[in-house]
């Protein structure tokens, strides 16, 4: 499995939302070649970052370890964005029980 951490957000595209950010990108090409992979970042805990979750979902891209902020928005067309500290990493990571490959992806 390959992990990638990095800065998610979210962008409008029609009345919902899509995955947005450098991070989603790379994990999107992943698993659309076949790879599984996880994505650890943060997003907050509203309509934005429920919509985020279920792209990822569609898109079998893993998200145990997103960290859910209810105190802060998800980024929406990159305004915003929640970035993790070291804290919010390492809690991220104890989800993880095993993984191949690590990718820190970053900027917004």
């Amino acid at each position: 499995m390959i992990v990638v951490i990095g800065t998610l957000g979210a962008r409008t595209e029609g009345s919902t939302f899509a995955a947005s950010g450098y991070a989603a990108t790379v994990a999107f090409a992943l698993a659309s070649a076949g790879e599984p992979v996880e994505m650890v970042s943060k997003i907050g805990v509203d309509t934005a970052g429920e919509a985020v979750i279920a792209k990822l979902a569609a898109a079998r891209i893993g998200h145990v370890a997103l960290i859910r902020d209810g105190a802060r928005a998800t980024a929406v067309d990159g305004a915003g964005a929640l970035e993790m500290d070291a804290a919010d990493l390492q809690l991220a990571l104890r989800y993880l029980t095993s993984f191949d490959a690590v990718l820190l992806v970053d900027p917004f």
